[in-house]
C-alpha cells in the first residue's frame, strides 16, 4: 500500500505516544463528537489534531484518511471544532485518533510535516519515472527535458507501441545529456538515433522527493516507511527537549537514533545504475545497417 502524509503523521504521533484513540457518536464536515470520551474541560483539545483512522461503513470511504487541527473543544456537547473541513461528515461509529496542543503551545500537525519532510531531504535522490514529458518527433533527436531529469538522468527507453498495457519499452544505450549553464534552464537529451515518431520517451532519473503538504500527497513506493517515520520521531524528541529543557527526552532521542541509523543500513533504497556506454574497439569486420541499434558480425 502507498503511503502518504496521512499515514506518516499519524505513525508519529502513535511512536510519540501522544494519541487518545476512541469512536465518534457523530459529527459533521467540521466537527467530531463523542459523547463517551469527550468529557474534558472546555478548551482541553483546542490546537490539538485529530486523525479520522476508520469509516464506519467499513470501506475505508471519507472522512477516514483525513485529518485536522483542532480550533476548540467544548465540553457542553462533547465536541472538536476542525479547522480544516473534511470531504465527509463524521458519522456514528467512526473512530479517530487525538492528541492535544504540543509543547509550547504549537499544533503537533505542522511540527511533524516539517520533520517529515526534513526526513525526506535526508535521504536524498530518489529514482523517479516519468513516460509523458518526451514523444519522439519527426528529425529530432534532440529533445529538452526538465530541470530535475537532467541532474542525475539514468535510463533512456523508446516505446515501439502507443498501447498504454504494451509500451514494448526498447533501452537506448549512448545517449547523452547536454548541459546548459544558465541556472533554472533544462538540459537537452540527445539520442544516438531517430527514434519512431511519436511514441513515448522514457527517462528514468534521480531527484529529490518533493515536499508533501496535504494528506493525500504519497510517499514514493521507492522509500521505505521507516526512513521517514523513524527519523521524524527522533527530530520531534529532540525539538520536545528543546521547547522544555527536559533531560528525560534524552533516552527516547538515543533511542530513535539507534533505530534511525539501523533501518538505514538494513532498508536501503535500490538505485537504478547509470546505463553504460556501448564501445566498438575496432571497426574491421563490422556491417553496419541502418536499422536503429543492430550491428552484424561478419
Amino acid at each position: 500500500m502507498t503511503e502518504n502524509l496521512y499515514s506518516l503523521t499519524l505513525a508519529c504521533a502513535r511512536e510519540l505516544g501522544i494519541l487518545r484513540e476512541s469512536t465518534a457518536t457523530g459529527g459533521t464536515t467540521a466537527t467530531v463528537i463523542d459523547t463517551v470520551a469527550l468529557t474534558q474541560a472546555d478548551d482541553y483539545w483546542n490546537l490539538g489534531c485529530v486523525w479520522i483512522t476508520y469509516d464506519a461503513g467499513g470501506a475505508g470511504a471519507a472522512p477516514q484518511g483525513q485529518y485536522s487541527v483542532i480550533t476548540d473543544f467544548t465540553t457542553s456537547n462533547d465536541t472538536m471544532a476542525l479547522k480544516t473541513t473534511l470531504t465527509a461528515a463524521v458519522a456514528s461509529g467512526d473512530r479517530y485518533a487525538a492528541c492535544r496542543v504540543a509543547e509550547g503551545g504549537v499544533d503537533w500537525l505542522n511540527q511533524m510535516i516539517s520533520k517529515i519532510n526534513s526526513a525526506l531531504l535526508d535521504i536524498g535522490p530518489v529514482p523517479q519515472t516519468d513516460i509523458t514529458t518526451i514523444t519522439a518527433a519527426t528529425d529530432q533527436t534532440e529533445y529538452t527535458m526538465s530541470v530535475a531529469m537532467g541532474r542525475d538522468l539514468r535510463e533512456v527507453w523508446v516505446a515501439n507501441d502507443t498501447d498504454t498495457n504494451d509500451y514494448q519499452w526498447t533501452k537506448i544505450h549512448n545517449w547523452r545529456v547536454q548541459q546548459h549553464s544558465t541556472a533554472g534552464t533544462a538540459d537537452t537529451l540527445i539520442l544516438p538515433y531517430q527514434p519512431s515518431t511519436s511514441y513515448a520517451i522514457k527517462v528514468i532519473y534521480l531527484a529529490l522527493h518533493p515536499a508533501l503538504a496535504i494528506y493525500t500527497d504519497k510517499l514514493s513506493d521507492h522509500v521505505p516507511m521507516e526512513r521517514v517515520v523513524y527519523p521524524a520521531v527522533r527530530e520531534l524528541y529532540r525539538w520536545r527537549k528543546a521547547q522544555t529543557g527536559w533531560d528525560k527526552w534524552n533516552d527516547e532521542i538515543t533511542r530513535w537514533e539507534q533505530r534511525a541509523d539501523a533501518i538505514k543500513m538494513n532498508r536501503s533504497m535500490r538505485l537504478p545504475a547509470r546505463t553504460g556506454k556501448l564501445m566498438i574497439v575496432h571497426s574491421d569486420g563490422l556491417n553496419y545497417e541502418s536499422t536503429a541499434d543492430k550491428v552484424y558480425l561478419r
